[in-house]
């Protein structure tokens, strides 16, 4: 969160569900361990994740994912074998 609300609503209308991490409160950025914890969590609850979305820039704030989060996020995605789709 914040994110782009079509995204969520094309995830839930396919039949899937979405779990919304949050983010950095003084930079917007997102949350990776945020992240990583609903990952592990979803791997042993119910359920697989099959794919991380990412929107940058970020609606309706404005803000683009930093180079540095980018790659965390991707290493991360890459480490628990699941996709990164950015848009």
């Amino acid at each position: 969160a914040p994110y782009y609300f079509s995204h969520k609503a094309a995830v839930e209308l396919a039949g899937a569900q979405v779990e919304v991490t949050g983010f950095e409160p003084d930079t917007l950025q997102p949350d990776v361990s945020a992240v990583r914890d609903a990952l592990r969590r979803k791997r042993v609850g119910h359920g697989r994740v099959k794919c991380v979305v990412l929107t940058t820039p970020n609606n309706p704030s404005g803000v683009v994912v930093s180079a540095a989060k980018m790659h965390e996020l991707s290493k991360l995605c890459q480490e628990e074998g699941v996709w990164l789709v950015v848009d």
